[in-house]
């Protein structure tokens, strides 16, 4: 078994682990009870706002990707989102989706590096967001709160990142044309990517733009999580609940369980308790958000097994033919 096998085993057993130690402390018959108080119009305006929050970060990715001068429409752009959506619900890790993505799109590149970059900025611009709004979050509310670890924790990698951001702005990056010959293929790649990140740094507008539909994003989710937390009966003001949504949100992307599974309901029942949520109602929410996530993901399934995710422009050899791309 090599490393990678024995992660993922680690991880399904950690994400076992923890359901099982979930349905040993929590009442199943109120579980079910909070599920059966959410009404069909909350469940079809969660649904639609999820769609919705699939739509503009697949805007989000067009735009960075037409800043490197890859032109794909935002209507295939959406269907490769929902479909990278749909494996990364079943691929382990937080990057299979991402995978995924990478494989459809750059059949419309002709340089694989490029592609890389712009789901790399799509990712990185996601996580800038929700480290500013946990970390104003935990900043305002931090005696409420009333854990240090938390607090300086999320300080401390909202730190990093920025540390990250300013690396990118500052650095001097060495780039490449094509007439260069490459010492090797490591070296090549290296110089695309720096070339690349090089043409994406060059257009602050495009970055704006992703960082804001970001925001968005979070907002978006924190909508949903309100709507089903007031079927609930569960009223949590809207910037108290952003600061949780957040903070969930970087708890969950901790690599120590399958997709998140265990860890997510818990970081409910610990933020959500904090407000005099119940366990039963703080896995409901979770369980619900995470049941909307995978309803719209079939979608995404849908347009995969019936090749609908748009097929790449064949006008021009150099942008379908592997043999023309940067990494080969």
């Amino acid at each position: 078994m090599n490393k990678k096998q024995l992660s993922a085993v680690l991880r399904i057993c950690v994400a076992t682990a923890l359901l099982a130690l979930l349905l040993v402390n929590i009442d199943l018959g109120e579980l079910a009870a909070s599920f059966a108080q959410v009404s069909l119009l909350t469940w079809c305006l969660c649904l639609a706002l999820n769609l919705f929050s699939v739509y503009i970060s697949s805007v989000k990715l067009a735009v960075l990707l037409r800043a490197l001068g890859i032109i794909i429409p935002v209507g295939p752009t959406f269907r490769i989102y929902l479909v990278g959506i749909f494996w990364g619900n079943f691929l382990p890790g937080t990057v299979g989706g991402d995978v995924v993505k990478f494989a459809f799109l750059q059949r419309y590149a002709a340089s694989r590096a490029d592609v890389a970059v712009a789901l790399i900025a799509e990712r990185f611009l996601g996580l800038l967001a929700v480290m500013q709004i946990a970390s104003i979050g935990v900043l305002v509310y931090r005696d409420f709160l009333n854990n240090g670890w938390l607090v300086w924790g999320t300080l401390l990698i909202n730190l990093v990142t920025l540390g990250l951001v300013a690396v990118v702005y500052l650095l001097r990056w060495k780039t490449t044309t094509a007439s260069e010959a490459p010492i090797s293929k490591v070296k090549h790649l290296l110089k695309r990517l720096a070339t690349a990140l090089h043409t994406l740094r060059e257009n602050p507008r495009a970055l704006i733009i992703g960082l804001f539909i970001s925001f968005a994003f979070v907002f978006n989710v924190v909508l949903i999580t309100q709507l089903f937390a007031l079927d609930l009966n569960q009223e949590i003001g809207l910037f108290h609940l952003a600061t949780m949504v957040a903070l969930i949100q970087l708890i969950t992307m901790l690599p120590i369980s399958l997709n998140g599974i265990g860890v997510r309901e818990w970081a409910h029942i610990y933020l959500l308790g904090l407000y005099g949520v119940a366990p039963e109602p703080a896995v409901a929410i979770s369980l619900l958000i995470y049941f909307i996530v995978l309803a719209v993901s079939l979608v995404g399934g849908l347009f995969f097994f019936f090749g609908a995710y748009g097929a790449p422009p064949t006008s021009d050899a150099s942008l379908t033919d592997p043999k023309s791309s940067d990494l080969k």
